[in-house]
C-alpha cells in the first residue's frame, strides 16, 4: 500500500508536467553520487528523479539480466529505489542539501520510512531484494528502530567498493 501510494504519486507528478525521471550517463559536474543507484531533487526547475545508468546497469548485470522480463528482484530493487526518491520529495522539512548534516538525517529518515513500510513487508512476503536493503532494516531493528543509528550509517556510507 505504501509503495503503490509513492509509486503513483510519482507517475501522477510526471503525467501532470510538474515532475520528470531522467537516465543520466555521466554524473561528472553534478552533485549526484556517481555510486548511487538513484537521486532525487530540482532540474531545471522541475522536482526529478535522477537513475544513475552505470550503476543501474552495474545492478542489472549483478543480478543476471539487463534486458524484460527481470526478474522478482531487480523489479523490487527498483521499486525499492524510486519509493526512497519519493519519500525524499514529498518531505517538506529535508533541511538544506548544502549541509551535510541534513543530508545524513534526511537519508537516515528516508531509509527508515522505507524499510518500516516496504521492506519488512516484502520480506513477510519472502520477496526477494538487495542486500543492502535487508542489512539496514537489520540494523535498524537492532537499533530499536532509532533514525540515527549508527550500524546503519555504517552500511549506507559506506565506501562504494564496500557495497
Amino acid at each position: 500500500m505504501f509503495a503503490r501510494q509513492k509509486i503513483d504519486w510519482i507517475s501522477a507528478q510526471a503525467k501532470s508536467g510538474k515532475f520528470t525521471v531522467l537516465l543520466a550517463a555521466d554524473t561528472t559536474g553534478t552533485n549526484v553520487d556517481g555510486q548511487a543507484l538513484m537521486a532525487s531533487g530540482s532540474v531545471g526547475g522541475k522536482r526529478a528523479i535522477v537513475i544513475v545508468q552505470p550503476r543501474f546497469m552495474r545492478l542489472l548485470l549483478g543480478e543476471g539480466r539487463v534486458r524484460p522480463a527481470f526478474t522478482p528482484q531487480q523489479e523490487n530493487n527498483f521499486m525499492l529505489g524510486l519509493v526512497h526518491e519519493a519519500v525524499h520529495l514529498q518531505n517538506p522539512n529535508a533541511g538544506d542539501p548544502r549541509k551535510v548534516t541534513d543530508r545524513i538525517n534526511e537519508e537516515l529518515r528516508a531509509w527508515l520510512e522505507v524499510s518500516r513500510n516496504v521492506v519488512r513487508p516484502l520480506r513477510r512476503l519472502k520477496q526477494p531484494m538487495h542486500g543492502q536493503f535487508l542489512q539496514v532494516d537489520d540494523a535498524f531493528r537492532a537499533c530499536g528502530d532509532v533514525r540515527d543509528c549508527p550500524s546503519v550509517r555504517s552500511i549506507i556510507f559506506a565506501p562504494a567498493d564496500s557495497r
